[in-house]
């Protein structure tokens, strides 16, 4: 049967104005049947709690594992930002691409633990030592309105924070995000704050707030037990067959890019809490609290009130009854009192937490019913303009009434929506039945990029461009298949509706089976083989330019666009950079056809950052037809094997800089002297945690090698001009606990060894180099914090480049991290820095003579300065890999 039209624009209306929340959708779960029974445990209580910190691990697992699976309450983690300031410990993605892999470790945590997640539009710009500094950056009222439109729309009973919002001792972000919740407890029952909010959501007024401490908290003060309420949450479930303290360690250990793996703990785990503002408890954080079936009721003064109430007590009644007689062997024997169930709730006026269990029921009825559906695709990447294929299926895998009504395809087609497919049978029992859909996608259909990066936004703020949007951790699809499903018989009968995400599956030979979901994907790609181009002379370089057709027959033309990359003012008398060519035609037959284009890039005489674009321009199917041009973007996937796999698709774009920069000048052999200067411009890079530090050095003109160290004999090393030991490389690589010694022989027999910073946690050894040095949690945060040179006429300052404080000027993020708080006399500081209201700090940049050679230890952030193209970080980094030798 077909459904009108109407009637399908007002089921995509509200998919998007309410999200999963209005649809029926399987979980992706495959839930045990004791699982399932712990479902139908849950029904029983009507409970909400939102837990609020800052970033992906700030979270405390165990709570919420406790909160969602022994207490049975609807828990949600807010975390304000995705994390894409922090560092990455199993790859070289920084920035809104650590963002992307933290969302979906926490989204893996979620599914371990049972929470929900949630999302503000909060950036993580980077280390914060104040809450001050942090909600400047932030947009204060901003991110505000998205906690209040959380709380107004998830409607928690209580709200936990992980941080204190006075205590401090911790990260800026941390207390901002208490300071932001406890505001936010107060001014979401507030009706004349953010009123717009109230077209969608209602005011809420949370019951308590509470800080869930601990002793760490306290380590510089007496922490007394008898001073905060206490929880026990290591209890055993012996439906999961596992502890909360278990489970938990599972659901950390998913913060892989962090290095957070946990352990599983068994037996009392107590947590701590102290209210922060609401009704003051006794001895329980929950105490005096209604989670019964009674919130169900309004109160009317209808005459059928007492009714109403009357009823709602037996249908809580109906609930343990359905609980008690579940059989974990037979789960579909519960579906007729379910059904009667859901008859008799529906009958009840409208009411959040009644709407709120109906849902929950109808995903109990469909596991327990064992029904599977799915629907694949046999491409997960289309452009706009192909076909779509799909495969609905669905399997009866238990022996239920069960009539197959109906299947669509929706999505957005300028302000109409595309039905296919209408079905009525019978599905057998054990097997599979099918049906086939097929469309165009609309030729203006959008990407499928993350929706907080579809704008550009600030240091501190994602733009994102609506209100519905706001918390989730994902993009709502919008291409979809809706199952119309009828379970039961007789009057208790009962439609539903279940919509499924497209996806392709694929089977790996190592991890079996895989699920891609579609995405909308350009229609062709446009990457350069370089993020940037840095001219150290006046001679041209050549760039290479790669197109990717992502659908058949896709011709036209490529335009590249050189722009100004500064706030300066451009005048006519300015000069460009020189592109040739500045256009390339194109023409694919084929979807995955690939070609690549050498395109020839000379800089100006003066200094000068340009930034160049590109521009793509489709043929039509006229000869003379073209579509406007559009904006060339990468096709970039992440893929790490705990993840799915991350797709996203940020402008093609390169950054051309003719700085002040000189490198020594390549020598064949090195001078006849008895103080020989190695100046073979070949670097070795011993890998670390993670960074493009070794691409930037490449960038300049050097010869980058990658080290398996242990393999290598010291006179293999002894032709290299530097080694450079990668960011956390003595927190990662187990080795360094028996080759560091290979490197100082380096060093010694004539060699330029430079040390990034390391963790001062988890050192595979605390022998950095042959001289003592201590490292501490000391950082600079303010990237503008005033730099003193404290060894002016220091050779490394000196040459090729004379350094000054102009040099640090235009930095990103921090100036550094973990530095060295004692250390050799036989080592010389050669900066002294600070943040505002702090000591100063010398521990930056260290240089010591070591024999014939020099020991460099620096925890300046070149893992964020190079790959952000500061010239006076690449200035002062020519130094150090040309340092003159004692």
């Amino acid at each position: 049967m077909m459904m009108k039209t109407k009637k399908i624009l007002w089921f995509w209306l509200a998919y998007w104005l309410f999200g999963a929340l209005q649809a029926q959708s399987l979980p992706t779960e495959r839930l045990t049947a004791s699982a399932l029974q712990l479902k139908i445990r849950h029904l029983q209580t009507t409970g909400r709690v939102l837990y609020v910190a800052a970033h992906p691990d700030d979270e405390n697992t165990r709570l919420l594992t406790y909160l969602a699976n022994e207490k049975g309450f609807e828990t949600a983690y807010l975390s304000l930002t995705r994390g894409d300031g922090g560092q990455n410990l199993i790859g070289e993605q920084q920035g809104v691409e650590v963002g992307l892999i933290r969302t979906h470790e926490l989204l893996a945590a979620r599914r371990v633990d049972g929470a929900q997640q949630f999302f503000s539009t909060a950036n993580d710009f980077g280390y914060s030592k104040s809450p001050e500094e942090t909600l400047q950056i932030w947009d204060k009222e901003k991110v505000l309105s998205d906690v209040v439109w959380l709380i107004r729309k998830f409607r928690p009973d209580v709200i936990i924070t992980r941080f204190s919002p006075t205590l401090g001792g911790t990260h800026g972000h941390h207390t901002a995000s208490a300071q932001l919740a406890l505001e936010a407890f107060e001014k979401a029952a507030d009706p004349t704050v953010f009123p717009e909010q109230l077209k969608e959501v209602q005011i809420w007024q949370p019951k308590r707030i509470f800080w869930n401490t601990s002793s760490w908290f306290f380590r510089n003060n007496d922490f007394k037990e008898s001073d905060f309420l206490k929880l026990d949450i290591g209890l055993y479930n012996p439906l999961l067959g596992l502890s909360y303290g278990e489970i938990a360690g599972r659901s950390r250990s998913q913060h892989k890019s962090q290095g957070f793996g946990a352990a599983e703990f068994r037996g009392e785990i107590l947590e701590y809490f102290q209210l922060l503002a609401g009704e003051k408890p006794q001895t329980d954080i929950f105490e005096n609290l209604d989670f019964s079936w009674q919130r169900i009721h309004t109160p009317e003064k209808e005459a059928n009130d007492k009714q109403n109430l009357q009823k709602i007590a037996t249908l809580e009644q109906k609930v343990a009854q359905i609980y008690q007689t579940y059989r974990a062997d037979s789960p579909q024997d519960s579906i007729e009192p379910l059904l009667e169930l859901l008859k008799a709730l529906e009958t009840l006026p409208d009411n959040f937490y009644r709407n709120k269990k109906i849902k929950q029921i109808e995903e109990i009825i469909l596991h327990c019913a064992g029904i599977y559906v799915e629907a694949l695709t046999p491409e997960a990447y289309l452009a706009a303009g192909d076909s779509l294929k799909v495969q609905a299926n669905l399997i009866k895998r238990l022996p239920v009434e069960l009539k197959w009504k109906e299947v669509c395809l929706l999505f957005a087609d300028k302000e109409e929506l595309n039905y296919l497919g209408s079905c009525v049978f019978n599905p057998e029992l054990n097997k599979n039945s099918e049906f086939k859909l097929q469309t165009l996608l609309p030729a203006d259909f959008p990407l499928s990029q993350p929706y907080w990066l579809e704008k550009e936004g600030t240091l501190g703020m994602f733009e994102v461009a609506r209100r519905d949007w706001i918390g989730e951790p994902e993009n709502l699809n919008p291409i979809f298949v809706r199952f119309v499903l009828e379970i039961g018989k007789g009057e208790n009968k009962r439609t539903f509706t279940v919509d499924r995400n497209i996806y392709q599956k694929t089977t790996d030979p190592v991890r079996g089976e895989l699920h891609l979901p579609l995405r909308i994907v350009p229609p062709v790609s446009v990457s350069f083989s370089e993020s940037s181009l840095i001219f150290t002379q006046n001679q041209p370089k050549r760039l290479k330019v790669t197109l990717r057709a992502q659908r058949d027959g896709t011709k036209g033309r490529l335009f590249l666009k050189n722009y100004f990359d500064s706030p300066e003012a451009v005048s006519p008398d300015m000069i460009y950079f020189q592109i040739a060519p500045q256009s390339l035609g194109f023409d694919f037959a084929k979807k995955g056809q690939e070609k690549s284009f050498w395109i020839e890039v000379t800089p100006p005489k003066g200094l000068r950052q340009n930034l160049l674009t590109a521009e793509v321009q489709l043929q039509g199917l006229a000869a003379n037809e073209f579509a406007s041009p559009i904006e060339g973007r990468n096709f970039t996937k992440i893929s790490y094997e705990h993840l799915p796999e991350i797709v996203y698709f940020p402008q093609a774009k390169v950054k051309l800089l003719r700085p002040d920069l000189t490198l020594i000048p390549l020598q064949k052999e090195a001078p006849n002297s008895e103080k020989k200067q190695n100046y073979s411009r070949k670097i070795g890079y011993v890998r670390g945690a993670g960074d493009k530090v070794a691409q930037a050095i490449e960038g300049m003109g050097y010869e980058v090698v990658m080290l398996d160290l242990p393999n290598l004999s010291l006179e293999e090393l002894a032709g290299f001009q530097a080694i450079v030991v990668g960011i956390r490389a003595f927190n990662t690589q187990d080795f360094l606990a028996t080759q560091n010694e290979k490197l100082w022989l380096y060093a010694q027999n004539g060699g330029r060894l430079i040390i990034q910073y390391n963790n001062s946690y988890d050192l595979v050894t605390k022998k950095i180099t042959p001289y003592d040095l201590q490292l501490s949690r000391d950082r600079v945060t303010e990237e503008k914090a005033q730099i003193e040179i404290l060894e002016p006429q220091h050779p490394i300052l000196q040459s090729p480049n004379v350094i000054t404080a102009a040099d640090f000027e235009g930095w990103v993020q921090e100036r550094g991290l973990y530095f060295p708080n004692t250390w050799d006399n036989a080592f010389t500081p050669l900066l002294r820095m600070q943040d505002k209201g702090e000591t100063p700090k010398e521990g930056a940049l260290l240089v010591a003579n070591y024999g014939r050679g020099l020991i460099v230890h620096t925890s300046l952030s070149w893992f964020r300065q190079l790959p952000a193209d500061v010239v006076g970080a690449y200035r002062l980094w020519a130094n150090l890999l040309a340092a003159p030798l004692p």
